[in-house]
């Protein structure tokens, strides 16, 4: 099989402007993906760096390394009414003082260090206590942060006593030096993680759910050693410590890309990426859908994406079904005629989904996984990349639509890490 030659058409994130992200085929434009986002946003371009793009504009995002990829993310509100300007007053600092001017993810001298007091007790900057509308709700905050003369940043999400969730991270060799964990009541299923950005500069993530809390407080803290923030003290000496930059608290059980802010909460809306028109690429009677993507797998019911005639009552559609599995549906008329649910690595996998003459075959990761009986497969005449109402944070790198289906020789071949 030839790729090029076989495919109707075929989607690589390259070239875009605003409101379109370029098909490599057909070379005449009419496979081309119209995209939208009603907000700006920011991707991190080819050189490490964190660069905010305008409304409509497709995000080709570089954080997952390797080439490339076409990032599509939910709705999101960064409820940090200050990001980055943590010598404001609405940081509360103890045991620490900031000071501006250092090179920041964006590559500008936007950064500040939090240095530690020469006092002896904890070094904190706290952020004002955030009212939720309800509990047990998921959260997540995050922050960029580069070790200086001290290696530690620590988390403590609380309600303004001491329970609720900590961790502490390691940023001189970018590991979790004390889990997320629980401490007390009031804040359930904490977990984290922490990302190489560039420069020096790691992505620190903690996520949990408020279970019965209705207030937020954030507290980071600067560290010489690793340990519990809710009781670690030392003594510092005026001038060590980290440098920070970019804080956001999200609603959501997974953080997403970064959402600027400054003096108020600010909301960025979910990208889409969609194809009408496209029974010239393939056909009910005869077809395939292949999908290289990386998809959170924190996200419950988050759908990926297909192919759909109107709307979801009638599609082929990927979903995320619950942590780490992913649900492959026929439905029509709202109808469900077929359903698949596998286990896999969904950060990183390849999907093809072949049929001719009402029989449906799955291929995932190299692997022929289901075969249907004979099914009517329904009418579809768009491609959505991104729909529903609780998407999941998604990296395509490849979408390619055949007008027959594929043998099993041709689609393990594609479909193989």
């Amino acid at each position: 099989m030839s790729t090029y030659t076989d495919a109707s058409l075929i989607y690589y994130p390259s070239g875009y402007k605003a409101g379109t992200a370029y098909s490599l085929k057909p070379t005449d434009g009419s496979g081309d993906l119209t995209f939208t986002r009603a907000s700006t946003a920011t991707r991190v371009n080819e050189s490490g760096l964190i660069e905010e793009v305008a409304a409509n504009v497709p995000r080709l995002d570089n954080s997952q390394g390797g080439c490339s990829t076409l990032l599509l993310e939910p709705q999101r509100t960064n409820l940090i009414q200050y990001s980055e300007d943590f010598s404001q007053g609405y940081w509360t600092k103890s045991g620490s003082s900031v000071v501006s001017g250092f090179v920041s993810p964006k590559g500008d001298l936007s950064a500040f260090k939090m240095v530690e007091s020469a006092t002896t007790g904890s070094h904190i900057i706290i952020s004002p206590t955030i009212i939720k509308a309800a509990s047990s709700l998921d959260y997540s905050f995050s922050l960029f942060a580069k070790k200086g003369e001290r290696d530690f940043l620590a988390y403590r999400i609380d309600a303004g006593a001491s329970n609720g969730c900590y961790v502490c991270f390691n940023l001189s060799n970018g590991t979790i030096s004390t889990s997320a964990t629980l401490s007390g009541t009031g804040f359930t299923n904490a977990s984290a993680k922490i990302t190489l950005l560039g420069s020096g500069f790691y992505k620190c993530s903690i996520s949990f759910n408020t279970n019965t809390q209705t207030i937020i407080r954030v507290i980071k803290s600067v560290q010489q050693t690793t340990g519990n923030p809710f009781t670690y003290s030392s003594t510092g000496d005026g001038t060590s410590g980290i440098y920070i930059y970019g804080a956001s608290l999200e609603q959501g059980s997974y953080p997403t890309s970064y959402i600027p802010t400054s003096g108020t909460a600010v909301t960025r809306t979910q990208d889409s990426a969609s194809k009408t028109g496209i029974t010239s690429f393939l056909s009910s009677s005869s077809g395939c859908l292949f999908f290289n993507f990386g998809a959170n797998n924190q996200q419950n019911s988050a759908v990926l994406g297909g192919l759909i005639n109107g709307d979801w009552g009638t599609s082929i559609i990927t979903r995320v079904e619950s942590v780490g599995l992913l649900r492959v549906d026929v439905i029509n008329g709202f109808t469900l005629l077929f359903s698949y649910i596998s286990n896999v690595q969904i950060n990183n996998s390849k999907i093809a989904i072949s049929w001719v003459g009402g029989v449906l075959k799955i291929y995932i990761n190299g692997l022929l996984k289901q075969t249907s009986g004979s099914i009517t497969i329904p009418s579809i005449n768009q491609l959505i990349l991104q729909g529903g109402q609780s998407a999941a944070l998604l990296n395509y790198s490849q979408v390619l639509l055949f007008p027959t289906n594929l043998s099993d020789t041709d689609a393990i071949a594609l479909t193989t890490l």
